[in-house]
Parts: C-alpha cells; sequence; structure tokens
C-alpha cells in the first residue's frame, strides 16, 4: 500500500480516542475471496460505540482511497483470539510507518558508505 495512504489512514484513526491499534494485514478467507487482499483490522475500546466509530472510520476512508476501491474493515475486540495472529504479522501501522523509514536510513546510509 501507497506510504501516503498508510500514513492518511494512520491520522484519520488517530484521531478516534476509541481506537486502540489497527493493523494493515493480507488477508485471504477461501470460498469467499477471490484473491487476497490488505485488510484494516481495528481494535476498539471495550467502551466505545462500535457502530459510531466505523461508520466514521469508513466515511473517512471514503475520501482517502482512490475510487473503485476498497478497503475491508474488521473491529476485533481486544479480548479477540484473533489478535495474537493479526499482531503476529507485524503489520501494525505506526510499524509499516516506521519500518519504511527505517528501510530509507538503511539504504541512505549503504549508500552513503559507497563514497
Amino acid at each position: 500500500m501507497d506510504r501516503g495512504l498508510v500514513k492518511s489512514i494512520a491520522e484519520l484513526l488517530g484521531s478516534a480516542d476509541e481506537v486502540l491499534e489497527a493493523h494493515l494485514p493480507q488477508c485471504y478467507v477461501p470460498d469467499t475471496m477471490q484473491q487476497p487482499a490488505q485488510i484494516l483490522v481495528v481494535v476498539l475500546r471495550d467502551t466505545a460505540d462500535s457502530d459510531s466509530v466505523l461508520t466514521r472510520i469508513r466515511e473517512g476512508l471514503a475520501n482517502l482511497i482512490v475510487p473503485g476501491h476498497y478497503l475491508d474493515v474488521w473491529p476485533l475486540p481486544a479480548n479477540s483470539s484473533m489478535l495474537a495472529a493479526v499482531r503476529a504479522a507485524g503489520c501494525d501501522i505506526e510499524s509499516l510507518l516506521m519500518d519504511r523509514e527505517t528501510e530509507t536510513l538503511r539504504l541512505a546510509k549503504k549508500w552513503w558508505k559507497l563514497w
């Protein structure tokens, strides 16, 4: 996913106090999906009005995503047994942004060593 889009999604979710964490893993559900797709997994506070929060997230995403594309949003409670697998994928939004910045710095350092 484009880094600018990831950053915009992070900003959108950062404005929602009800969101505890967010992940952008690839997902494939046999007999349901034609091909793997990136999804947005959001972990909400127990006290959050999930319908209201998800509506705001979907409306915000509609302004960020290119027409004709879609990003499925999967809410998970903090006590979900699936959350460990989602976290293990290493696709939380903050890590995705940091990894790319770190990679850029690493490549720049290697380039510098050549001189």
